[in-house]
């Protein structure tokens, strides 16, 4: 029976050979699921920054409509008063070609909204003045 055990035994350079690539088998596993994890985060940062830039032109576009609509309005309300019958009115895209956009052409867009509206409104006014027999600031 020793003689039996002394054939089954692992020779101890074996043993600790086995015991290592147990351990770098265990350390490939966790690496793998770092790796994983890591992915996972990327992952989230980027949805998360995709949620911060969709809530940012989400206000752009809350704010600068706000900004265009109530300039039409003085300018209507204006053009109104002085009973001219045209209105100033500018024609926006549909929400979801303004959330296509970049910040930046969002403010684009509406920078040129707000000046396309004064010109039309300077325009209504200056119809309405010679079409009412009045002179203008400019005469």
């Amino acid at each position: 029976i020793a003689s039996l055990d002394e054939c089954n035994q692992i020779p101890a350079e074996e043993e600790e050979l086995l015991t290592l690539e147990m351990e770098q088998q265990s350390l490939k596993m966790k690496q793998e699921e770092l790796i994983r994890q890591q992915r996972e985060l990327k992952q989230r940062l980027l949805d998360q920054k995709k949620k911060e830039l969709l809530i940012q032109k989400e206000l752009l576009i809350t704010n600068y409509g706000a900004a265009l609509s109530s300039n039409i309005k003085s300018y209507n309300e204006s053009l109104g008063n002085f009973e001219c019958s045209s209105n100033v009115t500018i024609d926006t895209p549909i929400h979801d070609e303004l959330i296509a956009m970049t910040p930046k052409a969002l403010k684009s867009y509406y920078l040129n909204a707000i000046k396309t509206a004064a010109d039309r409104y300077m325009l209504n006014m200056e119809k309405c003045a010679l079409s009412s027999g009045l002179t203008t600031v400019d005469d």
